[in-house]
């Protein structure tokens, strides 16, 4: 939305008032403290906070009526007051009025991308090196007593080269998941706001004026400028509130100490995982048996905790360079090893009858996708419980979105996202901000999900699956074959349906219950194009990369 030129000087005359009733003080330092104060808590340029309060002096002394209206308290002399000062803006000095326009829309910091001087690393450092010590003292305890009341007594005859190499390996692999988290404390870098706020803007969450700042150099600064977005950066701002509650206020603000805000107080899951870890090895490494000659459910929850380890191993190296390792994803490592662990001992009571090497097969797999073995285990107690055990599948998982994987799925469910419906309803900005997959995959799982939930079920149980497999015609559910159907056709997402079938008036029916198979179609599309969350779909696909025609068009091409 372009604001009116009308409409800017007028929102700018209403703005400036307060600071007309102190142009007139003699002292211009004052002035010019009192403007700093009540603009933003920023670093300014004297030179041009001084020109700037030059020039509302001399718009009052071109019109010395202002100056009384101006100090007027009353609501009318206010409001005469602002129509006077964008009189003279507009038509008695329009210099006046694109110099303070310009100044406002400054960037905090004077010229695009200045950065504030970067803080000592001296207090990074020493963070770091906080918290490696206390991750090896966590380890060294675990070890000491592992040592001295376990392994010494129940391993004299073991070669003192064994037992160091089982202690080594043990500390080592304890170690390396919250090392992972050490080195990424000095990853996080100010461009993460610039690329949060192009998303923004992009996907026109909100008008342009009450997103935050984009940088100059982008096609939104324009828009942003003119629908009067210099007035509200001093204001609170709820997108970049969000932004500083999960990566710091230092980010933000353009230091170069970026993570400034991470405290070692706050790094208790990290230290809860290394000491759940060190025993965790310390049991598996206490028999090296389980590899050669496994036997009973001490074997069976080995296997399930290196699933689990294997998982969380591979989960962490992948936030680590996607910038997404966050203390949260340590809490949930340990929780994921609790809940395999859990489900693995009551899955044992179930496969008394199964070979050993597959028990350990299965735990190993558990350990890896918990919800596997609860879903082994609800099966196992529906023929106890009969109708009484409810459903952990949804209707419409995940897994049905073209490139989601087990890896983005965890990511996804730690947010509260279970299913297309919860992604769908889901905080579009807390999504960008938590998860840190690529907004462009987001937003085309957002578009899937739309057109999918309107489609039907498909075959999600295994049972279906092998219905469907042994006879499509008569087992493939309705959801399976529309989803086909568009497929062959080359259309996969909600925005594809409407460009290729767009709705046209006056052809839905009256009443549901006369919808035919060629009518079902036209509905579907007054209903996606009736869908207001596909609007920063339609937003990101408009307001990115210029097609083919508009580069041609342009002046450059």
């Amino acid at each position: 939305m372009v604001m009116p030129r009308s409409a800017q000087t007028g929102l700018l005359a209403t703005y400036l008032l307060p600071f007309l009733r102190r142009t007139a003080a003699e002292d211009q330092e004052t002035r010019r403290e009192t403007f700093r104060r009540r603009r933003r808590p920023a670093q300014h340029d004297p030179d041009l906070d001084g020109a700037l309060l030059t020039e509302l002096a001399l718009l009052l002394e071109k019109d010395p009526e202002l100056r009384g209206l101006a100090e007027d308290g009353s609501p009318d002399a206010r409001r005469q007051a602002a129509a006077r000062l964008a009189t003279l803006l507009v038509d008695v000095d329009p210099s006046a009025l694109e110099m303070i326009w310009a100044r406002i829309a400054e960037p905090v910091g004077g010229s695009p991308g200045a950065k504030r001087p970067a803080k000592p690393k001296r207090a990074t450092w020493l963070r770091r090196q906080i918290a490696s010590g206390a991750m090896n003292l966590l380890i060294g305890l675990v070890v000491l007593v592992t040592f001295v009341f376990a392994w010494l007594p129940a391993h004299r005859h073991w070669p003192l080269d064994v037992t160091f190499l089982a202690l080594f390996a043990l500390w080592c692999l304890s170690f390396l998941p919250g090392w992972l988290y050490i080195r990424f404390l000095g990853q996080r870098a100010g461009a993460l706001w610039d690329e949060y706020v192009l998303y923004l803007h992009r996907l026109k969450l909100d008008e342009p004026q009450y997103l935050p700042r984009p940088p100059s150099t982008s096609e939104y600064f324009a828009e942003w400028v003119s629908g009067g977005g210099p007035l509200y950066t001093g204001r609170h701002s709820i997108y970049r509130q969000k932004f500083d509650a999960y990566y710091g206020q230092s980010v933000s603000s353009g230091e170069v100490d970026a993570e400034s805000g991470v405290r070692v107080g706050s790094l208790f899951p990290l230290f809860l995982l290394t000491v759940t870890l060190a025993v965790g090895w310390a049991a598996v490494l206490w028999d090296f048996g389980f590899l050669t000659a496994p036997e009973g459910g001490w074997d069976v929850l080995k296997y399930a905790f290196l699933g689990a380890y294997f998982f969380i191993t591979q989960t962490l190296l992948r936030r680590f360079f996607q910038s997404d390792l966050r203390p949260s994803a340590y809490a949930a490592a340990v929780l994921r090893i609790i809940v395999a662990l859990l489900v693995v001992a009551a899955l044992y009571q179930v496969m008394g009858g199964i070979e050993v090497h597959v028990q350990l097969v299965v735990a190993f797999v558990v350990g890896l996708f918990p919800i596997v073995g609860l879903r082994a285990l609800q099966r196992a107690a529906a023929v106890a419980l009969r109708d009484a055990v409810p459903s952990i599948s949804p209707d419409y998982p995940l897994t049905q979105l073209d490139g989601m994987n087990v890896w983005y799925e965890s990511r996804l469910l730690e947010e509260g996202i279970e299913d297309l419906q919860s992604l769908t309803t889901a905080n579009l900005v807390e999504v960008i901000l938590h998860t840190r997959v690529p907004v462009s995959r987001i937003v085309d799982w957002l578009d899937q999900a739309h057109l999918y939930l309107r489609l039907g079920r498909t075959e999600n149980t295994r049972k279906e699956r092998k219905l469907a497999k042994d006879n499509p015609d008569v087992h493939l559910r309705q959801g399976t074959k529309d989803r086909d159907l568009l497929r062959n056709q080359g259309i996969r997402t909600a925005t594809d349906y409407l460009k290729t079938y767009p709705p046209v008036d006056g052809e839905v029916p009256a009443h549901p219950g006369q919808v035919d198979e060629a009518t079902k179609w036209r509905v579907l599309s007054h209903v996606l194009h009736a869908e207001p969350a596909l609007n920063p779909v339609w937003n990101w696909q408009k307001r990115g990369v210029k097609g083919i025609e508009a580069v041609a068009a342009s002046p450059t091409a």
